[in-house]
């Protein structure tokens, strides 16, 4: 099975996150580190809502770029991510787009976006 798959299934179902800034003091000067990375196709606002239903794929990706995901199931079915993992291995999903195609025409769109 694919494990990339498996992977983002996983990461839908534990959708924790534990991400805060760590302040370390090294000989009285305080370091500001982010505990986390960021992983991804980061998409604005802009230019996720400049997606118009019966754009085709090519349109899509000269818009938005490649998608992270393509459904194995079935090529249609297009997924961008963007998520981070914290310090300590937690996984959060900041904006998922999913994008299903007919005959390489955009049909239906859906945007979760998390900014937490």
């Amino acid at each position: 099975m694919n494990y990339f798959l498996i992977f983002f299934l996983v990461i839908n179902i534990f959708n924790i996150s534990n991400c805060n800034n760590l302040i370390v003091n090294k000989s009285s000067n305080e370091k500001l580190i982010n505990r986390c990375s960021y992983y991804g196709v980061y998409i604005d606002d802009y230019h996720a809502n400049s997606l118009n239903i019966g754009d085709d794929k090519k349109k899509v990706i000269e818009k938005i770029g490649s998608p992270i995901l393509i459904s194995p199931f079935d090529e249609n079915i297009w997924i961008y991510l963007y998520y981070k993992i914290t310090f300590f291995g937690n996984i959060k999903i900041i904006k998922k787009i999913k994008l299903i195609f007919f005959n390489d025409v955009l049909v239906k769109i859906y945007i979760k976006d998390d900014k937490k």
